[in-house]
């Protein structure tokens, strides 16, 4: 896949780096704001194929409307003034453990861009969860 080139095509003006590890994940570092010291996304490119795995769980049960064998999922850490760490500022997590599937997207370049400027206007206007 095309992954790197992907990130790379990433024009969000609040993205000051990024580094990759692998081929399928990599981190991008966002322009603190407000006190904090720094914001990164890691975002991660998922293949999965067969039966029973969790994409084909998420179809049987509705939760998407087709199975995904190429997704992305993204965790977030933002570290405050106080050097404490949280994940918040995440589109793709609802409530505690829960999944908001409206951003488990198939992986592709206009997905990738949707899921990272989401979560960069969610981390710039403070929202914590959707």
């Amino acid at each position: 896949m095309e992954y790197k080139k992907w990130i790379d095509g990433l024009d969000n003006k609040k993205i000051i780096k990024i580094k990759g590890f692998a081929d399928r994940r990599f981190h991008i570092f966002v322009e603190p704001v407000r006190d904090d010291k720094e914001f990164i996304i890691e975002v991660y490119f998922c293949e999965v194929y067969g039966k029973n795995t969790i994409p084909e769980l998420w179809f049987k049960n509705g939760y998407t409307n087709k199975v995904l064998n190429n997704y992305m999922c993204i965790s977030t850490c933002c570290r405050d003034e106080n050097g404490l760490l949280n994940a918040k500022f995440n589109p793709q997590i609802k409530g505690i453990h829960g999944i908001n599937f409206d951003y488990m997207l198939e992986s592709n370049q206009e997905n990738l861009k949707k899921l990272i400027d989401k979560t960069i206007d969610m981390y710039v206007k403070n929202i914590k969860e959707l």
